[in-house]
């Protein structure tokens, strides 16, 4: 893998800043549950599976749930009830994002006026799920020097790295391949799948994932052997739902990840971007 200067400047900023978050090209943020005294959106044994390190021979997850198409985002108010939640969501096509805890549900329609007529008063937000793509350098870019490495402040990176045995880090981006030569002997973590919603990231449709994680955990990486945990957010290749990111996020955070590393972002973010960002930080 190589450490070029931009994917360098963004790994770095996100393991000297962990107190910090922003929406755009990389973040890195302190894991702050979002629930109040609600405790994980996610389930314990979820999120015990996922932090277990990856077995090929564990059993492939069943059939993906449908992904993509018009749909919106909704964020009840923590003053419902699990039951009051249901019985708003009768008769529509809708998903939770972060588990019942979590109050966030993706809602299948093309027309969510009358959904926001009849709850609006009891909704935090609910905003149109945005698309955004990951990019590519259209160059090949030139390998760091040491001079790129100090004054990104790498090696300070690195010593915090070293000082925290267990500290995780978890990469959202387009999945992971396992075989790259460059991942022998690196224990990855089964991870999440946020757009087929199940333990265990077994895939990368571009490369871009596996090229991040590579960036930041192989052997010639900014922190070989770090903890890492993969987030798969990306539906198809490299098109990124803001419903996805945002289930990415909260897994993330109940997780126990202290950096997060987003290799993607936007000339613009939803609510649901946006409220997910400030309520980790």
């Amino acid at each position: 893998m190589r450490k070029n200067a931009v994917s360098g400047f963004i790994l770095a900023i996100a393991l000297l800043l962990p107190l910090t978050a922003a929406f755009g090209a990389g973040a890195a943020g302190q894991c702050a549950l979002f629930a109040s005294g609600t405790g994980n959106s996610f389930d314990d044994k979820l999120i015990e599976d996922a932090l277990n390190v990856y077995s090929a021979s564990e059993e492939e997850p069943g059939p993906a749930p449908a992904a993509g198409g018009v749909g919106w985002i909704v964020r009840f108010s923590d003053r419902l009830t699990a039951a009051d939640v249901r019985r708003r969501l009768d008769g529509w096509d809708a998903s939770p994002l972060a588990g019942e805890n979590g109050r966030i549900y993706r809602i299948r329609t093309r027309d969510i006026s009358p959904f926001e007529r009849e709850n609006g008063s009891d909704l935090l937000y609910c905003c149109e799920d945005a698309v955004r793509t990951v990019s590519e350098w259209t160059e090949e870019p030139e390998p760091a020097n040491a001079g790129v490495f100090e004054q990104i402040l790498l090696s300070k990176a690195q010593a915090a790295v070293r000082a925290d045995p267990d500290l995780l880090i978890a990469v959202l981006d387009t999945g992971v391949f396992r075989g790259h030569d460059d991942f022998v002997g690196l224990d990855i973590l089964n991870g999440y799948d946020a757009v087929e919603k199940h333990v265990g990231v077994r895939k990368d449709l571009s490369g871009h994932g596996t090229a991040v994680l590579g960036l930041i955990a192989a052997s010639d990486g900014v922190c070989p052997g770090v903890r890492v945990l993969p987030v798969r957010v990306a539906a198809a290749e490299k098109t990124i739902y803001s419903s996805d990111f945002v289930s990415g996020l909260r897994f993330a955070a109940d997780a126990g990840a202290k950096i997060v590393n987003l290799s993607f972002g936007g000339y613009s973010y939803s609510d649901a971007d946006k409220k997910t960002v400030d309520g980790w930080v």
